[in-house]
């Protein structure tokens, strides 16, 4: 168990982290995350770039084409100032509640 918490560890380097490498020692938390980040992907095997290469097309795919195909901007489209977007949201929400058929039973 120790071994292989010792190699992983070494894999990780998490020394790299808290202790920085620089002469100074002055090293801002931002470059700390992106050289842990940056070292990780570097020494990421071919197969684990190929996965992530996979999951940021999938996540391309998923929020900003599915957004633009099935969630169009109705109210940007039917009404031209802010006010009239408000007044067709309120009434659609008003109609919305009264046509509410549960009851509530205690």
């Amino acid at each position: 168990m120790f071994k292989f918490l010792w190699k992983l560890i070494c894999i990780i380097n998490l020394n790299s982290i808290f202790v920085p490498q620089y002469v100074n020692g002055n090293m801002n938390i931002f470059k700390k995350v992106f050289r842990f980040y940056y070292e990780g992907f570097r020494d990421m095997p071919r197969w684990g770039r190929q996965m992530w290469l996979i999951i940021l097309i999938k996540g391309f795919v998923v929020f900003i084409l599915v957004k633009f195909i099935f969630f169009p901007n109705h109210l940007k489209k039917n009404f031209d100032t802010d006010e009239q977007r408000s007044e067709h949201v309120i009434n659609e929400l008003i109609k919305t509640s009264q046509n509410d058929t549960t009851t509530v039973k205690h």
